[in-house]
């Protein structure tokens, strides 16, 4: 899937537009209007778009009124946006840092209650997100795999691992839960990776999602990961996986 950058300049009526959604709006750090620090740190994100399909996307799966907090600190450079119903069981949090002009998001938390699991919903966000990301220029997205079937739905997308420890704890996982002559082929995936890069950070996780008895393993694992958008391979299987 090929993803065109779009130009856009945020306005003051957009920032009003916010809080017609029912943003509020919260900063720190020395006052800047959210529109200028977002057209200056946060270069041609249409925020206010990208909100209303959130939005639009989540309004039948939490319980109303949601809250909904968009904070920002003009000296760190963070950007956060918040919005999570009134019981928590839809959370969702993502933090934008510009640093030294290098642009990253954390993808802090993304939660739906049960009824609504399994149904795309976290699918059709990524993908409108991937606009916005495109957008700006952004380099990385960071997250944890933690929630439910998150360790393996995350793989799938092409994050990498980045912590060789917690790959080493899935690998135990697997030895206990598969047969030998599976076990071995997962071994091998791993074996292969760090004997070439022995401080790698960037276990290619998506080639143990692959496997189909992997699938049990990965669901109940938990691992840090990010996506490098400007690696080919790891920007393509993202997309890819996220427009089907």
């Amino acid at each position: 899937m090929s993803i065109e950058p779009q130009v856009y300049l945020l306005t003051p009526d957009d920032v009003a537009k916010l809080g017609y959604l029912g943003f509020t709006n919260v900063h720190t750090g020395k006052t800047v209007p959210l529109h200028e620090f977002i057209n200056r740190t946060f270069p041609h994100f249409n925020l206010v778009v990208f909100l209303e399909r959130v939005l639009a996307a989540l309004g039948n799966a939490g319980k109303h009124p949601f809250a909904k907090a968009i904070e920002y600190n003009s000296d760190n450079q963070t950007l956060t946006i918040s919005i999570s119903d009134a019981n928590e069981e839809l959370r969702f949090i993502r933090q934008f840092c510009n640093k030294n002009g290098l642009i990253t998001v954390h993808h802090t938390w993304f939660e739906l209650p049960l009824l609504f699991r399994g149904k795309t919903l976290s699918q059709y966000v990524l993908k409108e997100s991937m606009q916005q990301y495109i957008n700006m220029g952004l380099n990385k997205i960071e997250m944890v795999a933690a929630l439910d079937n998150g360790g393996y739905v995350w793989a799938k997308y092409g994050f990498v691992a980045t912590k060789r420890t917690e790959v080493t704890k899935i690998l135990e996982l697997a030895e206990n839960q598969l047969t030998n002559v599976q076990f071995e082929r997962v071994k091998a995936i791993y074996n292969r990776y760090y004997s070439n890069h022995p401080d790698g950070t960037s276990f290619p996780m998506i080639l143990w999602a692959n496997i189909p008895f992997m699938k049990s393993v990965l669901t109940g694992a938990a691992w840090h990961g990010e996506l490098d958008l400007k690696n080919e391979e790891q920007f393509n299987n993202f997309t890819i996986y996220v427009s089907r």
